[in-house]
């Protein structure tokens, strides 16, 4: 029955086929995967969105043939054979998307992309991709959902969690009598994305959360006052963030044997944007450093 109503529907939308996805030229990927009337689908948008969610409400029984009929939520309507699978999003009721994606029905790239943005406009900006956490800028100020150092960071998508759980892999190995302790006890996390994705404020968090995690301390507490000296020379104001850093740097924590205090940390930095000091784009800054040498200078000084 679904066959027939495909092939009576053919000529129809043969030519929105042909217009959208051959005439267009738009490479369309699409997953292997067989579609029943009703099922929730994306495919690639039109010129205003890169992917457009619809329903399908025709497909064929022939298992070997996965075209279906699509109706998008903007009102296209069309047969093809590349569709990526969807759902739809749990929202309200404190519910913003899934904290973990490896949880959605479909892992594919629209369905990752629409789940960050309903966790993004829930004020949601962080979210599991199993050890992977994702960061999205949210541009302004969010309450905070608990302090450093709570173990109850384990429930929710946070920088948080990510330290907490390399803090207690730690803990544990170095806690295991000397014979059974085979495993390594050092532990990595790497914080990375393009500027303005939020890697400063992130980092800032996980040292934040392993400070509060050794009790604190006189050095803990230096490690942390040291992020300002660190921004001035090293972050600059750029297009698309004011305080972007314009260095990778390398930070090591080292605990004692207990892993119970921080005994010690160290730092390296490489790759810095030396260009900045000579030029830089128009409407953006050098390093903040030399604006705060001018903004402390006395008068005598900044009339020379």
């Amino acid at each position: 029955m679904a066959v027939s109503r495909m092939n009576s529907m053919h000529s129809m939308a043969q030519s929105i086929f042909t217009d959208n996805e051959t005439a267009g030229g738009d490479i369309i990927y699409f997953e292997k995967a067989k579609f029943s009337a009703g099922d929730i689908v994306w495919v690639r948008g039109d010129k205003k969105t890169i992917w457009d969610r619809g329903t399908v409400f025709a497909a064929g029984d022939d298992q070997t043939d996965a075209m279906v009929a699509v109706r998008t939520e903007n009102g296209r309507e069309f047969l093809t054979r590349k569709a990526y699978g969807g759902e739809l999003m749990p929202e309200g009721d404190g519910k913003a998307g899934y904290k973990d994606m490896t949880a959605m029905r479909y892992v594919n790239e629209p369905q990752i992309l629409e789940n960050l943005r309903v966790r993004s406009l829930g004020d949601k900006p962080y979210t599991f991709l199993g050890p992977v956490l994702v960061a999205v800028n949210p541009l302004k100020p969010l309450k905070a959902e608990l302090e450093a150092g709570d173990r109850k960071c384990m429930t929710l998508a946070h920088p948080y969690a990510v330290a907490e759980l390399a803090y207690q892999q730690m803990t544990f190995v170095l806690r295991r009598p000397d014979e059974a302790a085979e495993s390594p006890a050092n532990q990595t996390i790497i914080v990375s994305g393009e500027s303005g994705a939020g890697k400063t404020v992130s980092s800032k968090m996980v040292l934040a959360h392993l400070v509060a995690r050794s009790g604190g301390g006189d050095l803990a507490k230096a490690m942390l006052s040291s992020n300002p000296i660190m921004e001035a020379f090293g972050n600059a104001t750029t297009l698309r963030n004011p305080n972007s850093s314009r260095f990778g740097k390398l930070l090591k924590v080292h605990y004692n044997k207990e892993g119970e205090a921080i005994v010690g940390a160290s730092m390296g930095t490489y790759l810095l944007e030396r260009s900045r000091i000579t030029s830089h784009e128009l409407g953006e800054r050098n390093y903040h450093s030399f604006y705060q040498l001018l903004a402390g200078g006395e008068a005598g000084l900044l009339s020379d």
